[in-house]
């Protein structure tokens, strides 16, 4: 059962947590094997997480590939965003497999993703959790006339038949239309999957892909796997509230053993929540007074009281509960090792 993952050196806290994770949780008595795609991972930090891979389950294999510039030389630009972005479109001809999973690289994993390896595709080339409806992005859904509510798929959680995928020429299709309309592209390839493979994806539960930052609102709902998808990940703007402190006990719990010194200084750092907290009060206060004065900033003060919620002490949070059964979970699963 193969999983390929990207992750560049920025992201190797992330991509951590994604391997540990997935393997707490693994019931198959047949370990995973990671193909981890890489720019610039260096040699130590690939033999430290094959180690730490190799302790939470001793059989599993964790094989990294070096992306070169030949390999990303034919996908458009994707200005603020990083090549690797694209690297799951060379999944299907670097690898051999009719089938893998392909999971980013900022997932905390909490159920077994060897489900999805069982999941039944008919005719479909994926199957994938849903992240909203096509008409938000997709912007050929209209002359098509496709149904703008149809599903819309997240391509982080993806189960891919590259036998098919290859076949139908999924990858080279999918780049003519970045190329053709890249403004269009709001989420570069995602984007352009979601058109091409429009009733060719299995759609699954959005549990498989809970969006971090929609957590609080979906708090009653299940969570399969955390999605930090934003560019604040919680391994550089580490906080101890909501989603993000599950994600540091989870690496804590997971990874610590294997990276004491990045697990201490991710909880001296979500000590800064207490300061953000402390100036978006001292801000809020300072435009309440200018309000009075006649200089009204409604966006700024729009930003600020979401700062200041999102500061807050986490036992404050609506989805405090939540995210403590969460971190429970990890216990168990970290204890059953």
């Amino acid at each position: 059962m193969r999983i390929v993952t990207t992750a560049n050196a920025d992201y190797f806290p992330g991509l951590c947590l994604t391997i540990a994770s997935t393997l707490a949780f693994w019931k198959s008595p047949v370990a995973p094997r990671f193909f981890v795609m890489t720019t610039d991972m260096p040699e130590q930090k690939q033999d430290a997480l094959r180690r730490m891979a190799r302790r939470v389950n001793s059989d599993c294999a964790v094989e990294f590939y070096q992306v070169g510039v030949k390999d990303l030389a034919k996908f458009p630009p994707a200005p603020g965003w990083h090549p690797l972005t694209y690297a799951r479109m060379l999944v299907p001809d670097l690898v051999e497999d009719d089938r893998v999973l392909y999971l980013d690289s900022d997932l905390l994993v909490l159920r077994d993703v060897g489900e999805l390896f069982d999941w039944e595709l008919g005719d479909c080339i994926a199957a994938a959790p849903q992240a909203g409806r096509l008409g938000d992005d997709c912007p050929w859904w209209e002359l098509d006339g496709l149904d703008p509510d149809a599903p819309y798929f997240c391509a982080g959680v993806m189960v891919m038949d590259c036998r098919k995928w290859r076949a139908e020429k999924v990858s080279e299709r999918a780049l003519v239309l970045i190329f053709e309309n890249p403004a269009a592209c709001k989420c570069l390839d995602q984007t352009a999957l979601n058109y091409i493979l429009h009733q060719r994806v299995v759609v699954l539960n959005s549990a498989w892909s809970r969006l971090h930052w929609d957590f609080a609102r979906q708090r009653e709902e299940e969570t399969h796997i955390l999605h930090f998808i934003n560019s604040g990940k919680p391994w550089k703007a580490p906080s101890d509230a909501g989603t993000y402190g599950v994600w540091l006990e989870g690496f804590r719990i997971l990874c610590g053993k294997d990276f004491s010194i990045l697990a201490s200084k991710f909880s001296l750092l979500a000590k800064r929540r207490l300061v953000d907290h402390f100036i978006a009060r001292g801000i809020l206060l300072a435009l309440s007074v200018g309000r009075r004065l006649g200089r009204d900033r409604p966006d700024q003060l729009k930003y600020w009281q979401w700062k200041l919620g999102s500061t807050g002490a986490p036992a404050d949070r609506i989805e405090a509960s939540h995210c403590q059964q969460l971190t429970k979970k990890i216990r168990q699963a970290a204890a059953s090792l």
